[in-house]
């Protein structure tokens, strides 16, 4: 929700949000097409639904910048790393998160404390107007996920747990 807040507050005509998915957990009942109506940004936000396969990685090749600010639901929930942050660093994006639960495990750079609006603002300007350090950014968010989260990677952690059984 905050993202959007972001985007009305950077004011800038040279932005489209692009919102995949369908639905915000913890957050069933948001009707995130009225909001961006409602705080005067529908025509720099597009819903594009649930998407797979080919779309999706269109989604991720086609992007400047991946966000996702995450945050804790009524009763403690929250995610602990979650898996889309893994694929748009695997796609070399410069991403944007937030100090939630497992997040900062995965994500080095460009963390904000949650619902923290001016903070995603300066993150958010930061990678817009520095095209340079997105692209730095990117190839090491690659090499993380490859390092960490490769099918090689995995591949090894099993040899090491098969030893130690």
């Amino acid at each position: 929700m905050y993202k959007r807040q972001a985007i009305k507050k950077l004011n800038r005509d040279d932005i489209e949000l692009w919102v995949v998915g369908n639905k915000v957990e913890g957050y069933a009942d948001i009707d995130l097409e009225g909001l961006a109506k409602k705080i005067g940004i529908e025509d720099k936000v597009c819903f594009f639904g649930q998407q797979t396969g080919n779309a999706l990685r269109m989604f991720f090749n086609e992007c400047d910048i991946f966000c996702l600010p995450s945050v804790t639901v009524e009763g403690g929930e929250g995610e602990g790393i979650p898996v889309s942050l893994m694929e748009a660093m695997s796609y070399e994006k410069p991403v944007i998160s937030t100090i939630h639960k497992g997040i900062p495990e995965l994500v080095k750079e460009e963390l904000v404390k949650e619902k923290d609006v001016d903070g995603l603002v300066k993150a958010l300007r930061k990678l817009i107007e520095n095209s340079e350090l997105r692209r730095k950014q990117g190839k090491k968010n690659r090499k993380i996920v490859v390092e960490r989260y490769s099918k090689k990677n995995i591949e090894n952690l099993i040899s090491i747990f098969k030893d130690e059984i």
